[in-house]
């Protein structure tokens, strides 16, 4: 069994915060509250968690996929989706049809579209002919197909397709992250670096400072490729900082540890949180005045947050109690 990189679960951990944290405002009152923190939260959630898998895709050609790996993610990644997130569908009266076509799929979309990425880069690599460069070459163009069939005019285009609608192709602007990944770690030594990380640090800087002290109006292509340099600096960033200090994000440490549990269960929280978030907070926003003071606000979102967290992971205990329920979800 390969030796798990402590940082790598520390920096899952904090994904799936993030994930939780914007939801709370989202399905508890219905409107986003908070600041420029739930701004930078949003840029880095879903972005960082494509890269993560990424990160575990090799950049070299490997032989050809085989049955028993696609077997293996099929009962790793969709089965406990559509196991949990068809009782969640069933739960709420929404139509499987509707789930299926919705761009979120009534919010287990990132574990399908995860699927799909992992196809897209077996396709690439049989398609690549065993030439190394060939497949290198295959996955940047790859990137600006997903992203460009992703951007809205794009999909007002494809408008009534259903197995476009089902296949969540809105959603494949994310590839980049995926591949992003996939060379990070290829190129590691040069990212470790002190160069790799000034560069980095650098680059977040530009693009930040460059976003607060213009007042751009930007719209179409521009919008989204300045959104985009915003979600790549960022995800370096935190990749670069929890590399630099794994030594304190390690399971010596309380804060490596907390993360690190919270990391080696992003699945479960993904997939069971929707259960648990709180709703119908209306009248909370209303007499705590959430809206104009963002310290309240935060403290309000981080507590709801780690509530989410404890409870998903009681309930997934008392799951796994249950041998038949461990093994069709778990395998375990």
């Amino acid at each position: 069994m390969k030796q798990r990189l402590e940082y790598i679960d520390a920096l899952r951990g904090l994904a799936i915060l993030l994930v939780v944290f914007m939801h709370v405002p989202q399905y508890g009152f219905g409107q986003s509250i908070g600041g420029y923190y739930m701004e930078m939260a949003i840029l880095l959630a879903v972005p960082l968690f494509f890269f993560i898998s990424g990160l575990f895709v090799p950049l070299e050609i490997t032989p050809p996929i085989s049955i028993k790996k696609i077997g293996k993610r099929l009962h790793s990644i969709l089965l406990p989706t559509f196991l949990i997130g068809g009782f969640y569908v069933l739960l709420n009266h929404i139509p499987v049809l509707d789930m299926l076509q919705d761009k979120f799929k009534a919010g287990y979309w990132f574990t399908i579209t995860l699927f799909e990425f992992f196809l897209i880069v077996d396709m690439l690599r049989l398609m690549a002919c065993k030439s190394q460069k060939l497949f290198k070459v295959l996955l940047i163009g790859a990137c600006f197909v997903c992203y460009g069939l992703s951007m809205p005019t794009v999909q007002r285009m494809y408008g009534d397709i259903v197995i476009a609608h089902i296949l969540g192709i809105a959603q494949w602007k994310y590839f980049i992250f995926f591949v992003l990944g996939m060379f990070v770690k290829h190129n590691a030594e040069m990212i470790y670096s002190d160069k790799g990380g000034v560069a980095i640090v650098i680059a977040f800087l530009i693009v930040y400072a460059a976003n607060a002290i213009g007042d751009f109006q930007l719209n179409g292509l521009l919008y989204n490729i300045n959104l985009l340099l915003k979600e790549i600096s960022i995800v370096l960033l935190a990749y670069y900082v929890f590399y630099t200090y794994r030594s304190k994000l390690s399971s010596q440490t309380r804060v490596g540890r907390c993360l690190s549990k919270i990391g080696t269960n992003t699945l479960e929280i993904y997939l069971i949180h929707y259960f648990v978030l709180p709703r119908n907070l209306n009248l909370l926003v209303d007499y705590s005045d959430l809206e104009r003071n963002s310290l309240i606000a935060f403290l309000f979102l981080l507590v709801f947050t780690l509530g989410v967290v404890v409870v998903v992971y009681a309930v997934k205990v008392v799951l796994q109690c249950n041998v038949y329920i461990r093994r069709l979800i778990w395998n375990k």
